[in-house]
Parts: C-alpha cells; structure tokens; sequence
C-alpha cells in the first residue's frame, strides 16, 4: 500500500530485463488494455454514426460481409462478446487440459458457425477476438476491463463518439480524483511527478 494504476502494467519480469526493454513492455500492455476497451466501441460507432471514418476499401468489405446479418452493429457486437465471455467463464471452471480444448474448439466452431449462418459478420469475430486478445495481457485487470468494454460498447451503440469521448473523461476525471491512502492513483502521472 499505497496501490497505483502503473502498478498493474508492472510484471516481475520487467526488472530482470533491459531497461528499454521492459519500458516497452510496459507500453504495448498499455496499448492492449487501450485496444481491448476501445476496440468494439470504436468498430461499432463508426458503423452506425461515422462512416466516413472507415476506409473505402475496407468499409466496402464490411458492408459485403453484413449484407443479410439481421442484427445491428451493436447488438452483433453485444452477443459475441457475450457468447466469448460465456466461453471464458466454461473454460476456467472446467479441468485444465477440457477447458483449453474446450475454448479453442468451441471458439473455432461457434465463430464459423455463426458466420456461415448469416448470424454475425466476420469483421465482428475478428473484433472480439483481437480485444479478447489484448484483454488477457494485464490479467488482473480482466475482470474490470471486461466491464468497461461492456459500458463503452453500449454507449458507442447508443450516442456514438461522442459518448465514447464523454465517458473517456468521465472516466479519467474519476481515475484522477481517486487515491490508494492519500496517494493519488494514477500518480506519478497525474500529478506529474518528474
């Protein structure tokens, strides 16, 4: 104690390696926790609200591959991220040796299955599963990233970008104005301390 958010981006293997090395380790466990919250928020704002954000030629594949998806962007986001958390849940609670089988086939087949059925589009699994992906690298942030992931792809559903924006500040005033015993928690960074 005191515990701050940096700390979480930490691993102990950071302190037996070259220092760039381990700075940049850092940096790409940041960067993942970043993709996995924004991602889908982002894919799905973009769809709905900005459209002119996404490039032409990869809007044009887009657009071929939900041609007969019945649902909208969010909600096709919203049940794949459920269906992969409900596989995270099986997975873990499952004997080592089941569960990692159990996971990879059952991802495997859902995800084809669900796309040759006109169910979800492939741009969305590969979504899901990249922010899947980047979620594991700071395993004690899961199930709080989970959580954010959640509240930012239902926002983005919702208003947009915009609401991606307001609840990044929101977010970020509400990390600034919380301390771990009289130290603030996103320090040294806010406040800055040299």
């Amino acid at each position: 104690a005191p515990f701050l958010l940096i700390e979480d981006f930490q691993s102990g293997e950071d302190y037996y390696v070259n220092t760039y090395r381990g700075n940049i380790s850092r940096f790409l466990r940041f960067t993942a926790v970043i993709c996995s919250i924004f991602l889908p928020a982002i894919f799905v704002s973009a769809q709905l609200f900005h459209l002119q954000l996404i490039p032409l030629n990869f809007l044009l594949t887009i657009v071929g591959s939900i041609k007969g998806i019945p649902l909208s962007p969010s909600v096709e986001m919203f049940v794949t991220l459920l269906i992969f958390e409900i596989l995270n849940e099986a997975s873990i609670r499952m004997p080592k040796y089941v569960g990692i089988a159990m996971s990879v086939v059952g991802a495997l087949v859902l995800g084809e299955t669900a796309v040759n059925a006109g169910i979800v589009s492939t741009p969305t699994i590969m979504i899901v599963a990249i922010s899947g992906i980047c979620l594991y690298t700071v395993p004690d942030l899961t199930e709080t990233l989970s959580v954010l992931r959640t509240m930012f792809l239902i926002i983005a559903g919702s208003f947009g970008g915009y609401g991606i924006v307001l609840l990044t500040a929101y977010l970020i005033c509400y990390l600034s104005a919380f301390d771990s015993f009289g130290v603030p928690y996103l320090s040294p960074y806010s406040p800055l301390n040299l």
